[in-house]
């Protein structure tokens, strides 16, 4: 009787997980979980403390890709190019395993399912544009613009997002806050002068353009743009445009 009453109080708690209060606000965390065959439903976290956990373990994994503009830097094109899309084709595989009935799928959503946004449920994650994103850009771009956006797009995006969960009072564009788009923008400059230090004028232009395309939230039709995929290309494209003047 008394393992009767336990299971009975345990889908009660199930229950009330799955079940928004009165005020339609959720109280308690969604599973991170989705029956086979579907990827999970990603919950806000419910306080700060929680959300800066969440977002300090997805900019943790964003800033590990600054190994590779830092790898390409001293490494051939053709090189870089080959590596990332072996890279590529292995993040895209994993994109698909995880909304399969596979145990390694489930294994995958068992990982990373807690870090991800609800954007993200049925799409490519952000770590999979970026590293499309980088193979873009080291094809596009001659290696300093290259090797520059994507630090921008690392270092600079993971200080955006820590700066203006921290102090992000006052929105603008998008809804982001001015303090994650300034530090956005000083921490690009800085590395848009170490990149290109005889070429102050594409630096800022191109820390500008960085800065703006991660502010805006950008659709074509239905499709949403990722911003991994924007920054980039956008700063790149800027200062493409300029240095070939």
């Amino acid at each position: 009787m008394a393992r009767f009453r336990g299971w009975r109080r345990r889908l009660t708690e199930l229950d009330d997980c799955r079940l928004p209060p009165k005020n339609g606000s959720l109280t308690k965390e969604l599973p991170i979980f989705s029956p086979p065959g579907m990827s999970p439903e990603p919950t806000a976290p419910r306080n700060f403390s929680e959300k800066m956990r969440v977002e300090l373990a997805r900019k943790s994994i964003h800033l590990s890709s600054t190994l590779i503009p830092l790898i390409y830097s001293v490494t051939p094109r053709h090189i870089a190019l080959a590596i990332l899309a072996f890279v590529v084709c292995i993040f895209v595989l994993m994109e698909l395993l995880r909304r399969g009935e596979s145990r390694l799928g489930r294994l995958i959503n068992h990982l990373c399912g807690f870090m991800l946004r609800r954007s993200e449920s049925g799409n490519f994650t952000g770590a999979t544009w970026v590293v499309i994103a980088a193979w873009i850009a080291i094809f596009l771009f001659p290696k300093p613009i290259a090797v520059a956006v994507l630090l921008m797009l690392s270092i600079s995006d993971s200080c955006a997002s820590i700066i203006g969960i921290s102090f992000g009072h006052t929105r603008w564009i998008g809804g982001k806050s001015l303090a994650g788009s300034g530090a956005f923008f000083l921490s690009a400059l800085a590395i848009g002068m170490v990149c290109l230090p005889h070429h102050p004028m594409t630096a800022l232009a191109g820390a500008i353009a960085a800065t703006c395309a991660e502010a805006v939230d950008l659709h074509i039709g239905k499709l949403h743009v990722n911003d991994n995929l924007l920054i980039p290309l956008i700063a790149g494209g800027v200062m493409l445009a300029i240095e070939s003047r």
